[in-house]
Parts: structure tokens; C-alpha cells; sequence
């Protein structure tokens, strides 16, 4: 047998070993791991790997419950917020009458002051966590 084939031989039963992943972050997020895996001297697999091994120590060394980031994370990626399609159509329903009755040319004060709703709602969300969270220290 020819080394060429002795050779294909051993890389076939190697790559038969190996188990392919695809992720596919977000083109920014993917650029950040890419320089991070470049800064610290890895290929972008063994940096990848090493951060997968270090979680599963981490897991197993009980850390704690960590949500799915993809998901639940305060991230700089905020379009991975999920709202469930009925949640946007019920969103959508609330506000259409109202919008249907506001001239066009106030429709922008309208939508500043939507915004700062949610702001108001999400920041006593926060109070209400933080006033919770200091309860069960008591």
C-alpha cells in the first residue's frame, strides 16, 4: 500500500472521531471572538473549545443556573429579545386604534413618549427586582 493511501486511510478514521458543530453568531459578536481567540494566541476552535470546557467545569462545580443567552441575556444584541409573534400581534392590536387617531404630523411625539413608557416600565421592573432580591437577603 502507497503512503498517499496509508494516509487517507488515517485521516479518514481520525476525522470519523471528530464530532462538527456549526454556531453562527451574530457578524459583530463573531468579530469580537475572532479578535479575542487572536489576542490569546488560539485558533478559533481551541478558543471555542477551551470556553465550552470552561462552562461544563463551571456547571459541574455548581455555579449556578445560567439562562439561555441567546434569549435572556443583557446583551448589546437587542434584536435576540424575544417577544412571541402573538405577543407582538397583541402589542400591535392594543396600540393600532390609538395610532389610527393621532395626526400624522404628532405621530413622532406619540412614538417618544411610547418609548419612554417602556423605559418607565422596564426601570420599575428593575426597582421591584432589586427591592425583592435585597427581601431575600433578610
Amino acid at each position: 500500500m502507497a503512503l498517499s493511501e496509508k494516509k487517507a486511510i488515517t485521516d479518514k478514521k481520525h476525522l470519523d472521531k471528530l464530532d462538527k458543530m456549526k454556531i453562527q453568531p451574530y457578524k459583530e459578536e463573531g468579530a469580537e471572538i475572532r479578535a479575542a481567540a487572536e489576542q490569546a494566541g488560539q485558533s478559533l476552535q481551541g478558543y471555542i473549545l477551551q470556553a465550552g470546557r470552561t462552562r461544563m467545569k463551571a456547571d459541574e462545580e455548581g455555579a449556578g443556573e445560567v439562562k439561555n443567552i441567546e434569549v435572556h441575556s443583557s446583551n448589546k444584541y437587542p434584536d435576540r429579545y424575544y417577544i412571541s409573534q402573538d405577543e407582538e400581534n397583541a402589542l400591535k392590536q392594543l396600540l393600532r386604534p390609538h395610532i389610527e387617531t393621532i395626526p400624522f404630523e404628532d405621530r413622532a411625539e406619540l412614538e417618544k413618549r411610547l418609548i419612554a413608557l417602556i423605559r418607565e416600565t422596564l426601570e420599575e421592573e428593575r426597582e421591584n427586582y432589586n427591592e425583592n432580591s435585597f427581601r431575600s437577603f433578610l
